[in-house]
């Protein structure tokens, strides 16, 4: 893939056109003919969800362009399926498709004339059909193996694609390494998940080339995200890659070097990888709640193993995408890969070291040692054993576990003579064949108990428990039978229990499914045996399974798939109740993975559709929800406003008490298409390619990040940067992309090869821009110098332009034709000719720093955005400055055109884009979601996308037409600092960052019938609000904020009562003595004052010491006072007696917040160290340190009887505590940064970003269910 973009090849794909009811003929083909075609780069289809008479409708037009060959598997239902014969067929026929009958079931399939005209994969008239005159399932395979043959010789003739044996070269990504060297220790490193050596295990003499490998340092490769020296091992299944990994990962001097552990992770072909990345984190002992998508995966173990000496065995992996997502160690880590596949391996850039064949001497070695034959007592059949199994390690063991469990030499050999004669030269003929022989030893039913296992993946540990419940209702026996039944099986080498779990190889997996009658129904099955665990035997959905079965949890949906269960999947995974248990137990991935599973099954169903658009936009606020009882209380908060049914469900799931919003939740646009993540700190730029088919990310963590618009599928990192990207950019052509950093240097990448073309390193600053002119001829620079720099594409200077702005230049940008340069910087615009370098015009309009420059692509307009809040629109022809378009509040970081020039976005510090439409720049619509400063935008060609980057460490894509549509005007007063709750409860007053003081009725949220809705108090106050906080009775408010003054309302009269002036800095903090008599204040001057509220009098300034006061807070009782600033610490004084403070030390930040007890002793504290601590007041000992917010907590507030608190922060959730134990007991997502909370009875107050909110704590009388 590259800039420039390229579809899937033409013809390269297998069509399997059948009738479901014969899914055991497709699941045998594809069994066969999958490992036939893989190497030829050919991909096989088969619709697996189609019924016979649906109604319903796909659009195969994509899938039959690709076709090379379509096999129809015909019977007589085959035939009688009106969409097969009226619209399948010809689609596939008028598409160019090779079509290849098979009769599988006997019907009258000559009077179709369609069918008489083609070239069978066989002879139907002389062969019969595929059910017919089979007397063992060994004479079925046989003829099943030659007509895949038949099949595959069908592809050539069929179109050059397809018939081309090479797969394309893999994509590789070359990076310098900066692998540490590695040094042995005195301490053996632990394994974790490392499976035991098997019986008869064989010293491998490769063993030696992979321990000095993994050793080496500086020859060793540097992967492409983590500096992970990757190594590859590669074979064909069943050669004895994972044995070999696993020797090397038991061998003790290999584990010396790394005394930080040896990890084993398992992922196969089916696997899903971001499973397998929380898997791997729990081990690590870190939390796996946040892992959505494998970039969060590669995002934390990245994090948690960067410092750490170990080495990473990632076995049987299938893709590029899997291996990629297991990059993740450090300098001082290690990662050894095991494949069939060595392209995957090439294009993680492994080491790669190819494992052959047994030499003859180990393989006859390793059939004496399963055998328990002495190898000089080997007799001649032996010779025919070793030539038979191709000396493939796995089908050795299964011969020789044989001979042990009873057959003879002679038997074993006569056995796979008879399975090569079935399986020919199969690429699986080795293990199938011996497996064939494994199987005949067995008793009839052992052997169909044995082939029941297909039920369950591969590469999957089976609980013991699981398998001994499935036969006990399936067959009837005990547990204790089951498990002497799976140690036989064990013995025969046929499967492994390791640490309860039974495991199989995945060509074991592949025989079984072979050797099937009918898949379908054994899944069936399977569910049957679950729906007995369901209460009232499963009437009201599997919501209710034991939460002690993670087993099915994690595969219900799949079993049902496969089980055709259509109504069972909808279901299911359009249950409220179920997938809030999913979310609980596996994270929001979970629930996505199995909604995406239901919409691959039922790609028509709305519901299904709805769900899976709704958590997409909402997943990550459900991070970190390990509580059912929170997960149902966030999952209905979310629902309320959506049209959505079925939220009763939840009920049953609510916890007896939990917080629900009244009002003011500010529901996440429909706009929201994806959020994608990985990058370690802030995104500072974003880029779309000139197809529109790559998104660009980069930020202060050093990394460009590549992904796919339209799936946000990460492809690939680029690392190179010694500091934070500032800016990237495409060429025209697609070809390239630019990049800019702090290390004051641009990097040129080559986009088809992701190889470093050019590193341009004059300039003398950090570099904040970069532009290709159109043309693609030339690319400019500019650095916080002042300088910009044009460069030609093979990185000659030509020409330097010191454009003489103050503070630097923050953004370039070429004008439509190229001939003109507008630069960005101080207090200016300045357009610049590029050919000369002379200036030809300069603008100032902002009254302040400019941020940003855009033209519109038609060169109608200017675009500029500064530190004043506005954007600046000029007209080009007439150089007439537009009115500012206000309405942000702060800085404006990013402007950009939509291609057509039909929209305006902007964005910035007060992290909303806003869309005004051209030409009148009316604004129309504001989209809401990034919890920090947004830093960069950018819309796709086509217009359809807007990418957003910021501060919180995430890139969102928006669908800016969805917005506008349904769009409607909001009036805005700004970001709600501060919360009040009046005594009672009933008012809540607001305090904003325009100047404005605001009163809403608690139940409803209303404004009082007097005032006109959201009417401001105080239109003459400059400056924010900081700080507000009514007086005890209730009848006055206390406000402080940026204009350095405090001022006293009177809430009954609507007035100002009184304006207390003393402060020479903004108020931060307010707070009433209990008795209402006196005022506290406190701010930026770094002295709380004590107010006589009745007077106005000054009765005492007290300087705190350290600086900036953030908090104050009066006890109950009055008798004490606490203060809290920016130099972490808080003070606790007395007033009236001697003011000598009691420091009470623990944070390691600045404090935001203060908060007594109204019945305990106790004072809360919490502040940007992610901290909530409770302090004894007696004794001013810290009591309790309550950890588990993500970010900076601004606001605490103590329940009414003191047994719980709350706290919130910039990570916008709600956490309530329990006092006494000091555990967390509840959680609730808002999505906003919360500032400031107030509790006054059941009611509590919370001001958020751009809004106000009120929560109230709710009680429900029903019982958990399903506990």
């Amino acid at each position: 893939m590259n800039g420039g973009g390229s579809g899937p090849s033409a013809h390269d794909l297998i069509f399997i056109s059948y009738s479901h009811k014969d899914r055991p003929w497709l699941d045998r083909l594809m069994v066969l003919l999958t490992p036939l075609t893989r190497k030829r780069g050919i991909e096989i289809w088969a619709d697996p969800y189609l019924p016979i008479g649906a109604d319903w409708r796909r659009d195969l037009t994509d899938v039959i362009d690709r076709t090379a060959l379509a096999v129809l598997l015909v019977s007589g239902d085959f035939l009688a399926s009106r969409f097969i014969i009226e619209e399948e067929l010809p689609q596939l026929a008028a598409g160019g498709a090779r079509l290849a009958p098979v009769l599988v079931r006997d019907c009258l399939w000559e009077l179709e004339p369609r069918l008489e005209r083609l070239q069978w994969a066989h002879d139907p008239g002389q062969d019969g059909p595929l059910d017919a005159g089979v007397g063992t399932p060994g004479e079925r395979d046989a003829r099943l193996v030659r007509i895949c043959r038949r099949l595959v010789g069908l592809l050539d003739p069929a179109s050059g694609a397809a018939g081309n044996n090479l797969v394309p070269e893999p994509e590789i990504v070359v990076f310098p390494p900066v692998v540490e060297s590695l040094v042995g220790t005195l301490r053996l490193g632990s394994i974790s998940g490392v499976p035991p050596l098997p019986p008869g295990y064989q010293h491998r003499t490769e063993l030696e080339r992979l321990r000095t490998v993994i050793l080496r340092s500086a020859s060793a490769v540097v992967g492409v995200t983590g500096n992970a020296a990757a190594l590859g091992l590669y074979g064909q299944g069943g050669i004895g890659k994972s044995v070999l990994a696993a020797a090397l990962a038991r061998d003790e001097q290999v584990r010396t070097y790394f005394p930080d552990g040896v990890y084993w992770v398992t992922l196969g072909e089916r696997s899903d990888p971001t499973a397998a990345q929380a898997e791997l984190l729990a081990r690590l002992g870190r939390p796996a709640g946040d892992v959505r998508a494998a970039e969060d995966g590669l995002r934390l173990l990245s994090e948690a193993l960067a410092d750490q000496q170990v080495l990473l065995v990632v076995d049987d992996v299938w893709s590029e995408d899997a291996a990629a997502a297991f990059r993740v160690t450090g300098p001082r880590g290690r990662i050894l890969f095991t494949s069939r596949d060595d392209g995957v391996l090439a294009a993680v850039q492994a080491d790669v070291t190819q494992l052959g064949l047994l030499p003859e001497g180990a393989a006859r070695q390793l059939l004496a040692a399963i055998s328990g034959t002495p190898i000089g007592e080997l007799p001649d059949d032996v010779n025919q054993v070793v030539v038979a199994t191709g000396r493939v390690a796995l089908a050795l063991a299964l011969a020789a576990a044989a001979v042990r469990g009873g057959m003879s030499w002679t038997q074993v050999a006569a056995g796979l003579k008879i399975g090569t004669d079935t399986f020919l030269d199969h690429p699986y003929a080795n293990t199938f064949k011996a497996m064939q022989v494994a199987t005949a030893a067995l008793s009839p039913l052992l052997r169909d108990a044995y082939v029941s296992l297909a039920v369950y993946p591969p590469d999957t540990g089976i609980p013991v428990e699981v398998i001994a419940r499935f036969w006990s209702h399936r067959r009837g026996v005990t547990a204790e039978t089951a498990r002497s039944e799976l140690a036989v099986l064990a013995d025969a080498e046929l499967l492994r229990v390791v640490d309860e779990h039974v495991t199989f190889h995945d060509l074991q997996h592949d025989y079984l499914v072979l050797q099937t009658d009918d898949l379908r129904a054994l899944h069936a099955d399977l569910l049957a045996t679950y729906r007995l665990l369901l209460p009232a035997g499963g009437e009201d959905g599997w919501w209710g399974l034991p939460l002690a079965e993670p087993y099915i949890w994690d595969h219900l949906v799949d079993h049902l798939r496969l089980a055709e269960d259509v109504a069972g999947v909808r279901a299911t995974a359009t249950d409220i109740a179920y997938l809030a248990r999913r979310i609980a137990l596996g994270g929001p991935h979970a629930a996505e993975a199995d909604l995406t599973v239901a919409a691959e099954t039922l790609p028509d169903n709305p519901r299904i559709g709805w769900l899976k658009d709704w958590l997409a936009r909402h997943g990550h606020l459900f991070v970190g929800l390990a509580d059912a009882g929170d997960v149902a209380a966030a999952m209905r908060c979310w629902l309320a406003g959506g049209d959505m049914s079925g939220q009763q469900r939840l009920d049953p799931l609510l916890p007896p008490v939990f917080l629900r919003p009244r009002w003011g939740l500010r529901p996440i646009p429909t706009a929201s298409l994806r959020t994608l993540t990985g990058h370690a700190g802030a995104v500072a730029t974003v880029a779309f390619s000139p197809d529109g088919q790559l998104l660009a990310g980069a930020g202060h963590d050093g990394t460009v990040r590549l992904s796919e618009a339209a799936s946000g599928r990460q492809w690939a990192v680029l690392t190179g940067h010694a500091g934070g990207v500032q800016a990237v950019a495409f060429s025209p052509d697609g070809r390239f992309l630019a990049s800019a950093g702090s290390d004051r240097t641009v990097r040129m990448w080559e986009l088809d090869n992701l190889r470093q073309r050019l590193v341009l390193s004059e300039h003398l600053g950090p570099v904040r821009a970069v532009a290709f002119s159109p043309d693609g001829e030339q690319l400019a620079s500019a650095d916080q110098d002042g300088d910009v720099r044009l460069w030609n594409l093979d990185g000659k200077l030509l020409r330097v332009i010191a454009t003489g702005h103050t503070e630097g230049v923050r953004a370039i940008a070429f004008s439509p034709t190229g001939r003109v340069l507008a630069t960005a910087g101080g207090w200016t615009v300045r357009l610049w000719e590029t050919d000369t370098g002379r200036q030809r015009l300069s603008r100032a309009g902002h009254a302040g720093g400019v941020r940003s420059v855009v033209f519109s692509q038609d060169g109608r307009f200017l675009a500029s955005a500064g530190r004043d809040g506005t954007v600046r629109l000029w007209e080009l022809d007439s150089g007439r400055r537009r009115p500012p378009l206000a309405g942000h509040a702060g800085t404006v970081e990013a402007v950009a055109f939509s291609p057509g020039g039909e929209l305006l976005a902007s964005a910035g510090q007060d992290r909303t884009i806003r869309l005004w439409e051209l030409p009148e720049a009316k604004r129309c619509a504001e989209l809401r979601g990034h919890t920090g400063v947004i830093r960069s935008l950018a819309f796709s060609p086509g217009g359809t996308l807007l990418a957003s980057g910021s501060s919180d460490e995430t890139l969102r894509l928006w669908q800016p037409d969805t917005e506008r549509r349904h769009a409607s005007p909001v009036r805005q007063f700004g970001q709600a600092l501060a919360v009040s709750l009046s005594p009672d409860g009933r008012l809540l007053a607001g305090a904003y960052n325009d100047g404005t003081v605001r009163f809403r009725t608690s139940r409803d949220g209303q404004s009082r019938d007097i005032f006109s809705d959201f009417s401001p108090w105080n239109p003459t106050e400059t400056g924010p609000i900081f700080a507000a906080s009514f007086s005890p009775d209730g009848k006055l408010l206390a406000s402080g904020g940026g204009d350095e003054n405090v001022r006293i309302w009177d809430v009954e009269r609507r007035r100002r009562r009184a304006l207390f002036s003393a402060h020479a800095g903004a108020v931060r903090a307010v707070s009433f003595s209990p008795d209402g008599r006196v005022l506290a204040s406190a701010g930026h001057d770094g002295v709380v004052r004590l107010w006589e509220v009745e007077t106005g009098r000054l009765e005492h300034a007290q300087t705190f010491g350290a600086g900036v006061i953030l908090a104050v807070a009066f006890s109950p009782d009055g008798q004490l006072l606490a203060g809290a600033g920016q130099d972490g610490t808080v003070r606790l004084w007395r007033p009236g007696d001697s003011w000598q403070p009691d420091r009470l030390s623990g944070h390691t930040h600045p404090v935001q917040t203060v908060k007594f007890s109204p019945v305990e002793p106790m004072l809360a504290s919490a502040g940007h160290d992610g901290t909530v601590r409770l302090w004894d007041t007696g004794s001013c000992r810290e009591v309790a340190v309550l950890a588990g917010n993500a970010d900076v907590v601004n606001a605490v507030a103590f329940s009414p009887n003191g047994r719980m608190l709350i706290s919130a922060g910039n990570d916008g959730t709600v956490r309530v505590w329990d006092t006494r134990r000091a555990e967390l007991v509840r959680q609730l997502p808002l999505g906003d940064p919360i500032y400031s909370l107030s509790w006054k009875r059941s009611f509590i107050g919370a001001a958020s970003a751009g809004s106000l909110m009120m929560l109230q704590v709710t009680s429900v009388a029903r019982p958990v269910r399903g506990e």
